[in-house]
């Protein structure tokens, strides 16, 4: 199956925030999932049963937030600033954060109908972030607030269509698109571009070597560093290790719902 992180879409439940054509468009077959669960398992996982998934859907939601909390706190974001020259403020944080959940996307698109919902969590909880960090912004009125999120949502929607083009092309594709969605064609500096493009491809790639078991049922991630090819260890295990709680917490309180 081709690994696009837009192509598969829920016939049994609405997707998250993620924008998606309608049910009854025509679109490629490429784009239809071959992995759909029949009719006795779609009730179930309405329910909130385990269906025709891998896991109990309250690991997969536990999945899907802490996969966020990797691509939200392990990436060292002064060097993005410095090595990308992108200013200092929450647009290129979220420009930053955007880039690894869609990265991570493109890989759960490989994990079939389980990697679906751990994916729609997983963007759940990125914006539920974005809510909850722009709203400590106070030099900023509700109005403005209000449409800044709805032109986050446009871009992310907009870059998950112009990303996975150029991860399925060549360089120059990707150029392309990472000049458009990432450095919002202001940039005419080719080093940074190929920094980016060179970053991708092989975060990309390693992130082929994760097992479906360590990012569906663990929810865990190791990100690369913008240059070189060796993970921040110790960055890696204080993030893993706040972690814990997250899946404690799902684990208590669905324990509550089934008493």
């Amino acid at each position: 199956m081709n690994r696009i992180s837009r192509c598969v879409i829920s016939l049994h439940r609405p997707v998250s925030s993620l924008l998606f054509p309608p049910l009854n468009a025509k679109l490629p077959c490429r784009w239809i999932s071959q992995e759909q669960p029949g009719r006795l398992a779609r009730l179930q996982e309405w329910m909130g049963l385990k269906g025709s998934y891998r896991y109990p859907q309250h690991v997969l939601h536990a999945s899907g937030l802490k996969l966020y909390v990797c691509c939200a706190d392990i990436p060292q974001y002064e060097d993005y600033f410095r090595k990308l020259q992108l200013p200092d403020t929450f647009h290129s944080w979220f420009v930053i954060i955007r880039l690894n959940v869609w990265m991570v996307m493109v890989r759960l698109a490989n994990e079939g109908h389980t990697g679906r919902l751990v994916r729609n969590h997983l963007v759940r909880s990125m914006w539920e972030d974005v809510e909850i960090r722009i709203k400590k912004l106070t030099t900023m009125t509700s109005s403005i607030k209000q449409t800044s999120v709805t032109e986050m949502r446009d871009q992310f929607h907009a870059s998950l269509f112009g990303m996975d083009e150029g991860i399925l092309g060549s360089d120059r594709d990707l150029a392309s698109a990472v000049w458009r969605h990432m450095l919002g064609q202001e940039c005419d500096d080719i080093v940074r571009i190929s920094l980016l493009v060179e970053y991708i491809r092989k975060q990309v790639k390693f992130l082929d070597s994760h097992s479906p078991e360590l990012l569906c049922y663990h929810g865990l991630v190791t990100l690369l560093p913008l240059v070189g090819d060796q993970p921040d260890v110790k960055r890696h295990q204080l993030v893993h290790s706040k972690l814990k709680r997250i899946r404690s917490l799902y684990q208590i309180r669905h324990d509550k719902e089934n008493q």
